[in-house]
């Protein structure tokens, strides 16, 4: 008998993408595989789109379970939430983006592959851009030595990666994820995502312990469906910000590295800059934020440290290196983050497809 699987979806406030939402209910609707539960949470939705998706099942005869957050728990309180009302024996969840539209086709597949791999504790496959489905929008998430994520393949044409390959993390995108794997690094907990991270980095923290634990995070070369990115966060504002920043920080303090330290300082010049020179930038109504992120995000991180039994090492998880002259610009120099994150994104991407074997733009 084929193992259970469930998919967990959340949803907030999305009336203006349901017509996406639509389409990726009625994609996990055609799937060809045989034993599959769908849990949907709603994280307090006051507009609507609760109610459309609710018709939607219904036009579908598709039976999903609907759960309830009092409040807006971000994507990772969704996905726990989901994930604590599955059933028990599902031996793998999906987690997916609402803006996400399966594959019916290829999913048996990615099944099969985990299946046999009992090292593999989450795989991922081409995810393509939903507009232009002629580009790629994420084969995976890969760290840089300033841990900066980066979307493997991001803007090449299919298929990229054209081999199996190992990732930093498994994309919050889509991704099946083993539920043994999961209670293994919660240590028993009943939740997928640090709780604590409420959007950003959530997936990244996801990647870190599933390799401090011993098991692999891959991409494998099928096509599995595509993703309306940006659809839920548009352009930059200040909570997004606020939220990123804080992210990068909780991921700093829960994963050694050896910059960790210059990791710390840069986030807090950054802050600071932020207070002077970015605020025009960003047209932020309060340049305080990012220090309040940082700050906020030292704190949290402690409590993650304790949940999950210690800290986690860079080490143990596949990444791109920083160059010295990276390092030394960056410790010599006035110079903030989101520079230097730049600066280094344009080499690390150069690096990622030389080491995944394609060209970058």
């Amino acid at each position: 008998m084929p193992p259970l699987v469930v998919f967990l979806m959340t949803n907030y406030n999305s009336m203006r993408i349901i017509d996406v939402v639509k389409e990726s209910l009625k994609s996990l609707a055609e799937i060809d595989y045989p034993r599959y539960e769908v849990i949907v949470a709603d994280n307090a939705s006051n507009d609507g789109s609760l109610a459309e998706i609710k018709k939607t099942l219904e036009k579908l005869h598709m039976s999903a379970k609907i759960v309830y957050n009092r409040r807006n728990t971000g994507y990772t309180g969704g996905i726990n939430t989901a994930y604590a009302a599955r059933r028990r024996e599902a031996k793998y969840v999906a987690i997916m983006n609402n803006d996400f539209v399966i594959n019916p086709n290829t999913f048996r597949e990615l099944v099969e592959i985990i299946e046999q791999d009992e090292s593999i504790g989450a795989v991922q496959g081409i995810i393509l851009n939903h507009y232009n489905r002629s580009i790629i929008d994420t084969s995976g998430g890969v760290l840089t030595g300033f841990l900066k994520p980066l979307m493997l393949c991001h803007g090449e044409p299919p298929p990229c990666p054209q081999r199996v390959v190992v990732t930093s993390y498994p994309e919050g995108v889509f991704s099946l994820i083993r539920v043994k794997a999961i209670q293994q690094v919660n240590r028993g907990l009943d939740i997928v995502l640090q709780p604590e991270i409420f959007a950003y980095y959530d997936d990244v923290m996801l990647g870190a312990q599933l390799w401090n634990a011993g098991y692999r995070v891959v991409t494998v070369p099928l096509i599995v469906g595509s993703h309306a990115r940006s659809a839920t966060f548009r352009r930059m504002n200040p909570v997004q910000r606020y939220l990123l920043i804080r992210g990068h920080t909780i991921f700093n303090e829960v994963v050694k590295s050896r910059y960790q330290g210059l990791i710390r300082q840069l986030l807090l010049r950054g802050a600071l800059l932020g207070v002077i020179a970015e605020k025009k930038a960003y047209r932020d109504p309060n340049p305080w934020i990012p220090s309040l992120a940082v700050r906020r995000g030292i704190a949290l991180a402690k409590r993650i440290i304790r949940r999950i039994g210690g800290t986690l090492s860079l080490s143990k998880i596949p990444y791109i290196d920083v160059d010295i002259d990276e390092v030394l610009l960056a410790a010599t120099t006035g110079l903030g983050f989101n520079y230097l994150k730049r600066l280094h994104g344009r080499k690390a991407v150069a690096k990622i497809a030389t080491i995944y074997n394609y060209k970058s733009k």
